[in-house]
C-alpha cells in the first residue's frame, strides 16, 4: 500500500503548474510550445501539468494548431486565456475560440492585467469558468507574494454576459481596475 502522504501530494500538486511556452523564459513559436505540451500531457509528470497559456492574440493560431494536429480519442485541453488584447476584443476571442474549439479545447482561466498592475506589477483580475480553478491560482500567486488579485467567480460566463448587456460598462470597469462577481 502506498504512502498516504503520496496521495495528499498528488491531490494538492494536482494540476498546478500551467504550461506558459509561449512566454519567457521559453518564447517557443507555437508549433513547438504545442508539441512540448502534448509530449508533458504524456509524460511521467502529467498529473501535476495544468492548463495550456496561450494571449489572446494568438488563440486563433492556436485554433489552426490544434485543429491541425489533433488525434482522435485526445484528451480536451484546458487553455488558460492572458488578456493581452482590449478587454471587449480580449474577451471576443476568448469567446470565439472557446465556441469554435468545443470539444477539443476550452478556455478554463482567463488572466487579465488591472491598469494599476502596469504601473506596479501586482494587480491582477482572474476570469475562470471553474471558481476552485480561480482561486487556486489566486492562492498560487499570493503565495508568490502577488498582491491585490480578485477572482471573478463566475469567469468568462459573467464576462460574456456583461459584455453583451453592457459592453461600454465592462470595459470600463476593466480600463479602472475594478470587477466586481456575481454571487
Amino acid at each position: 500500500m502506498g504512502s498516504p502522504l503520496v496521495g495528499a501530494e498528488r491531490l494538492l500538486l494536482r494540476e498546478l503548474i500551467d504550461y506558459a511556452g509561449l512566454f519567457p523564459p521559453a518564447r517557443l513559436d507555437l508549433a513547438a510550445a504545442v508539441a512540448a505540451y502534448r509530449v508533458a500531457r504524456d509524460g511521467q509528470y502529467a498529473w501535476v501539468l495544468g492548463r495550456f497559456l496561450c494571449p489572446t492574440s494568438r488563440l486563433e493560431e492556436l485554433g489552426g494548431a490544434l485543429t491541425a494536429t489533433m488525434t482522435a480519442g485526445e484528451q480536451t485541453w484546458d487553455v488558460g486565456v492572458i488578456f493581452d488584447l482590449p478587454p471587449a476584443a480580449a474577451a471576443a476571442a476568448a469567446q470565439a475560440f472557446d465556441a469554435a474549439m468545443d470539444p477539443a479545447a476550452r478556455v478554463t482561466v482567463a488572466e487579465l492585467r488591472t491598469p494599476d498592475a502596469a504601473a506596479e506589477g501586482d494587480s491582477v483580475v482572474i476570469l475562470a469558468k471553474d471558481p476552485k480553478a480561480g482561486y487556486r491560482l489566486a492562492a498560487r500567486m499570493a503565495r508568490s507574494g502577488i498582491q491585490g488579485v480578485v477572482v471573478v467567480s463566475d469567469g468568462l460566463d459573467a464576462w460574456r454576459a456583461q459584455q453583451e448587456s453592457q459592453p461600454e460598462e465592462a470595459d470600463e470597469i476593466a480600463s479602472s481596475g475594478h470587477n466586481t462577481t456575481r454571487e
